[in-house]
Formats: structure tokens, sequence, C-alpha cells
């Protein structure tokens, strides 16, 4: 692998603690990218095991959700098992008591409801604007399986009867309407082009509200 980097947040409002991993797998090898993924999935059961928190991975994967380059998003999300790592990095990330043992990560566009999920579906765009067929989805923000986060839903439902708000009731005196409170996608991939034709990058910004 190329690099993953780990860092530990704790929320000023309510003290929870939230691991973020942030990784860059190798862009030529599948099996440079499986062994990086597995290497990523035991430092994030470790993280989940020891902080008891919301762990998050984000990152370019050089990895498809499908195909044959798609082994390290097979791994990360529990779809292909792991390949065997350096026994010391184990060893040293094994949680106590073998917490946790069928961890992997949550792709958060896949969990996210369809409602809520922008249309872009590609984040690797290859510098090219318009070949569209060259385009591919390798970039990701996954979530781990032990939760303690959710996908914040943008727009909620809310029965209004009698003059009051509250969470959605269906009752034939009620009247259904959306809370106005957001109006943005709670999982989207964002444009990568400004008005003047510049490319921002050859990649695309990937953007999940959370609630933890």
């Amino acid at each position: 692998m190329r690099i993953c980097t780990a860092a530990r947040f704790l929320t000023q409002a309510c003290q929870k603690q939230l691991t973020v991993l942030n990784t860059h797998l190798d862009h030529v090898s599948d099996d440079q990218r499986r062994y990086g993924a597995s290497l990523v999935l035991v430092r994030g059961r470790y993280e989940a095991a020891a902080s008891k928190g919301p762990v998050l991975l984000t990152g370019d994967f050089n990895s498809p959700p499908t195909g044959n380059d798609s082994g390290a998003y097979g791994i990360t999300t529990g779809k292909v098992p792991p390949v065997e790592v350096d026994r010391k990095f184990t060893e040293k990330y094994t949680p106590e008591g073998n917490q946790l043992p069928d961890f992997k990560f949550l792709d958060t566009r896949a969990v996210t409801p369809r409602f809520n999920v922008a249309a872009n579906f590609a984040t690797f765009t290859g510098w090219s604007p318009t070949v569209t067929k060259e385009w591919m989805k390798i970039d990701f923000v996954l979530g781990g399986s032990n939760r303690k986060w959710c996908v914040h839903l943008p727009d909620q439902l809310y029965a209004v009867g009698k003059g009051s708000r509250e969470p959605l009731l269906i009752f034939p005196w009620l009247t259904i309407q959306y809370s106005p409170r957001r109006v943005s996608a709670a999982c989207k991939v964002g444009a990568g082009m400004s008005d003047d034709g510049m490319m921002h990058s050859d990649h695309r910004p990937v953007f999940v509200d959370f609630n933890i």
C-alpha cells in the first residue's frame, strides 16, 4: 500500500470519539491493493474495538466495486477474504479478547436510502471531461460495521396536525409534508469542473453526511 493515515477525534459537545482512516492504495498491482486493504481492515477492527466508537474509512482505493481489479474494495467490505499480512502488525493490532471477529466496512452509498443518493456515480475522470465511458468509481467513504454512526437523511417526513409538528404518523386527520431543514443529498459525488471549464483534479469529491 502507499499510505494510510489514522486520526482520532473527540467531539466537543458529547465527548464521543471518532476514528478516521484515510488511505491511498497502489494504482498498478491488484495484489498490493489487496495487501493494503487487508492491513487497513486489521487496523479498522482494532480502532473499533479500542474506541467503542465509530470508524470511518475514506480514500482512493484504485479499485472499483466490481471487475478484475475490485479485490481491495471486496476485502474492506467483507465480500472477499483478506490476505495474510505481516505477523507483527497483526499481533500489535489484534483487539483484546478477539473482539469484532466479523468486522468489515460498509459502503455508505449502498446503505443510504436511494432517495438520498445523488445521481453521480463515477469518482475518477482521468482528466477527461466528456469521454464518460472511461470514468469509474474508485474513491469511497466507508463506515465500520460496528456502526455507532448513521447517514444523515436530509429531508425527513413530518406529520402536521392541530398546529403541531411531530415525527411521521399516519392518521386520516394528519397532513404529511417534508421538513424544510435540509435539502442536500446525504451521499453524493460532486462536480470536478468549474464554470470556466477548469478541472480541479482527475478525481471528483465524495460527500457524505453522518450522524454519530
